[in-house]
């Protein structure tokens, strides 16, 4: 599947302002949770080739996921994702194309999305992760809608767009932090 999606990394302050403004336009949204449990090689080399391999958890549900990040133009980022359902969150995760990875840590959002009209979806999510605690505003579009997700930005005043993704940002504050040995290590589990 092809995603579609304006980024914003936004501080506390101006998540909570525009969080109010998106309720005075879109009604209350709807809260979860979920949990990326993100995996690679021991050289984070999946993360450099812009392909994050990842098991979320929401719903009671596990799905590995694969996202191929691609080009981010005039600030809209495109990137191809495949899933499919599966037990357990796992040690470490055998995949043909890639190989044996290993569990690498967490990030856990509390999404609040609303539902502003067919084929658009904003969603606005604090995420916590290696003693971090970040706010974002993702508006996703289908083909065709880009000026109707436009048209969210404009109303909300979103201007400084996030090109670093959930998983760039956890590996980058994974191998900055390195050093404090927060990697895992037991069985391989193969898909």
């Amino acid at each position: 599947m092809t995603e579609r999606e304006y980024k914003f990394l936004l501080t506390k302050e101006q998540f909570y302002k525009v969080m109010k403004r998106a309720t005075e336009l879109y009604s209350v949204p709807t809260e979860k949770m979920q949990t990326n449990h993100y995996y690679d090689d021991d050289a984070l080399s999946l993360n450099r080739r812009g392909i994050t391999v990842r098991i979320r958890q929401s719903d009671g549900k596990h799905r590995l996921q694969i996202k191929r990040h691609g080009n981010v133009k005039n600030g809209c980022s495109t990137s191809e994702e495949t899933e499919q359902e599966i037990n357990e969150i796992t040690d470490g995760i055998a995949l043909p194309e890639f190989g044996c990875l290993t569990y690498k840590g967490s990030l856990t959002t509390r999404r609040h999305s609303f539902a502003v009209c067919q084929g658009v979806s904003l969603d606005m999510d604090i995420n916590t992760y290696l003693d971090l605690v970040d706010y974002e505003v993702e508006i996703e579009f289908d083909a065709g809608m880009r000026s109707q997700a436009e048209a969210v930005n404009s109303a909300l005043g979103l201007e400084t767009v996030n090109n670093r993704n959930k998983s760039a940002r956890f590996f980058g504050r994974l191998s900055a932090q390195k050093a404090a040995g927060l990697e895992r290590t037991g069985g391989i589990v193969g898909i």
